[in-house]
């Protein structure tokens, strides 16, 4: 089962870190920006993600998983993909993580200011 030996593998944030920076540059770098605004490494914030994905996921988030890495073919970085973007999205929905147009993470309160000299 995916869930399973993702949560195996990635709740080692060294192993998340190097799991997350094969997915893509451009992931990596949203993944960085998502961390950065919780105060993390994006080790360990892709660490964290599999946990409360593990804990936490509805079964609808769970069945969507399931048709996510099911028939493709590196199964475990889909489903890490799909569980950091997953508990991303519920911060965007709480209000706890915003992102700029490019789409990388910005917290409303610290990164405000940096983001605007910008653009």
């Amino acid at each position: 089962m995916p869930v399973l030996e993702i949560v195996r593998s990635c709740s080692n944030h060294k192993v998340a870190e190097a799991a997350t920076k094969s997915i893509g540059r451009g992931f990596f770098e949203s993944a960085q920006g998502w961390a950065h605004v919780r105060g993390m490494n994006v080790g360990q914030f892709a660490a964290h993600c599999v946990s409360e994905f593990q804990q936490h996921a509805s079964e609808d988030e769970r069945k969507d998983f399931h048709r996510a890495v099911t028939g493709v073919d590196m199964p475990i970085l889909t489903g890490l993909r799909f569980m950091i973007e997953a508990m991303a999205n519920r911060a965007k929905l709480s209000g706890r993580l915003n992102e700029d147009r490019s789409g990388h993470a910005i917290d409303g309160r610290r990164d405000v200011l940096r983001y605007a000299a910008a653009i």
